[in-house]
């Protein structure tokens, strides 16, 4: 599992920077403190400007903090080189306010400058690379899934095709079959699922995703089934190459192969193919028990409810069991990917706005209840899992529309079906806490009435 290299945030800086920042060596004033100065050839000083530039971001002032970044990048690169790791903290900062600002074309320039830097880095510092592509890649995610952006699905590929380009550098570097692959191949699967829930919310097809320019591209395209066809095919192949990986390697073991059939499964089940996913949840149950894995850790892995997809490619292990009358947390990531749980990387320190709506609901997990079943799920057969008897305990505010658009938002998760004693079983009075995205407006509760 990749661990975030940098906490303060996902973003970077404009192509122009690759020509440098207009460089004036007289001393400037760091924003809020006018008796401060920095000094491009005094490197602690670009530390103090970038946590200028966050209490600027949390008051609002965007602009002070656009310009506190860039005297940082600035000392930067005059102390460390144009093609310095020390940039990517700083550059994150930069495009999260571009996004705070809903400043698309600087964006897009920032965007382009950490393409450039990554470019450079790639064929000789590879590590340095590919933790500035892990960086890129939330960049994409976070721009992908802002509301406000009108070219959600323009990010979104561009995120996959880096992810891509990773995965071919290290094949290059360390080997086919390695298993540092597994986590970027997995992050590939997850932007596909990204971009079915975009297909079946707003009917994209292969129109859109054909190209990394921001442009409809015309001459090429995809039905609707066919597009959502085509990411379930390139999830499936990729997870079993994952499988495949792990089977092959040193860390073989029946509880990897376990865990790593249960990202198959739910695959499986998100595109609506539940024979297949109830088969593959039986045998990775089945294969624990062969493995002669105590009941308690089988509990833990099959008898407590999660949302699928999983966010995050974890090779070993159950997630770490909760008390049974546990009420379970979840803040929705955003509007643009319904039923969908944020991406683990996209957390940081910087200050965002707080969530004005949540609400807690109960419901039932249940099996071959179709009717019920979310809209995520691709044309169900046979066997199907999903939620039922949903009521909405409370809200705030107290306020219908708001019940509303959480029986709407929640019915959107799917769920991994639970096995106990390996037979599906129903869950009933679970207890759900959801938090809406920040951005939630009483214009959005509107229309969800």
């Amino acid at each position: 599992m990749r661990k975030p290299t940098h906490r303060i945030l996902l973003l970077l800086t404009a192509a122009s920077l690759a020509c440098g920042i207009s460089v004036a060596f007289a001393q400037t004033a760091i924003p809020g403190n006018s008796q401060d100065s920095f000094d491009n050839f005094r490197p602690i000083d670009y530390q103090r400007l970038l946590e200028a530039a966050l209490v600027a971001i949390e008051s609002g002032e965007f602009e002070s903090a656009r310009q506190s970044i860039s005297d940082s990048l600035q000392i930067i690169k005059v102390n460390h080189g144009l093609l310095s790791v020390e940039q990517f903290p700083a550059l994150q900062l930069m495009t999260q306010t571009a996004i705070a600002q809903h400043d698309w074309p600087a964006l897009d320039q920032h965007l382009a400058y950490f393409e450039w830097l990554l470019g450079k880095l790639e064929p000789t510092a590879i590590e340095s690379y590919l933790s500035g592509a892990e960086i890129l890649n939330n960049l994409y995610l976070s721009a992908a899934a802002d509301s406000n952006n009108p070219q959600n699905a323009h990010y979104l590929i561009a995120a996959k095709q880096l992810n891509w380009r990773a995965v071919t550098a290290m094949e290059q570097r360390f080997g086919k079959t390695s298993l540092r692959l597994a986590p970027w191949l997995y992050d590939i699967v997850l932007t596909h699922y990204y971009q079915t829930t975009l297909t079946r919310r707003k009917g994209m097809t292969s129109y859109d995703y054909k190209s990394t320019t921001p442009v409809i591209v015309s001459g090429w395209s995809l039905s609707k089934n066919e597009s959502l066809e085509q990411s379930y095919s390139i999830g499936q192949e990729l997870l079993q190459r994952i499988r495949t990986l792990y089977a092959d390697s040193t860390a073989a073991s029946a509880s990897t192969d376990a865990q790593i059939l249960l990202l198959i499964a739910d695959w499986e089940l998100l595109f609506g193919k539940g024979s297949s996913a109830e088969a593959l949840y039986r045998t990775a149950y089945a294969s624990l028990q062969q493995a002669n894995v105590d009941k308690e850790t089988l509990l833990a892995w099959f008898a407590q409810p999660l949302i699928i997809p999983q966010r995050e490619f974890i090779a070993t292990g159950p997630v770490p069991p909760q008390p049974s009358n546990a009420t379970l947390n979840l803040i929705a990531w955003s509007a643009v990917f319904p039923g969908t749980l944020q991406p683990p990387g996209l957390a940081g320190n910087l200050p965002l706005p707080a969530a004005k709506f949540s609400a807690t609901a109960r419901l039932n997990l249940v099996s071959n209840n179709v009717s019920t079943l979310s809209s995520n799920a691709i044309a169900p057969n046979v066997f199907s899992y999903g939620i039922s008897n949903l009521s909405i305990e409370s809200m705030t505010p107290d306020n219908e529309l708001v019940a509303s658009m959480a029986r709407s938002q929640i019915a959107e998760l799917q769920f991994r079906p639970l096995l106990i004693d390996a037979t599906v079983t129903a869950a009933s009075d679970i207890r759900l806490h959801y938090v809406f995205t920040a951005d939630t407006g009483f214009s959005m509760l509107t229309d969800a009435k």
